[in-house]
């Protein structure tokens, strides 16, 4: 099935896919995309949180294990 042309399409025709060159920028939006990555984030977050306003570790580790459970990764 043939997809419509848009006018803007039909102006300004699609060039040829032109993969970017891998360089030392890539290598580090990718380290940095990795270390910033919110489950990476928010895990130690919640424990950080949850031992500070818990009355004892105990509970802390309860409360941190159920927002554990709720952030789940959705693949």
């Amino acid at each position: 099935m043939k997809q419509r042309s848009t006018l803007l399409e039909e102006k300004y025709p699609r060039s040829e896919h032109t993969p970017l060159s891998v360089g030392p920028g890539k290598w580090g939006a990718t380290v940095i995309s990795e270390v910033t990555n919110p489950l990476l984030v928010a895990l130690p977050t919640f424990l950080i949180v949850a031992l500070a306003t818990a009355p004892d570790v105990l509970h802390a580790l309860l409360w941190w294990g159920i927002a554990v459970l709720g952030v789940r990764r959705l693949d």
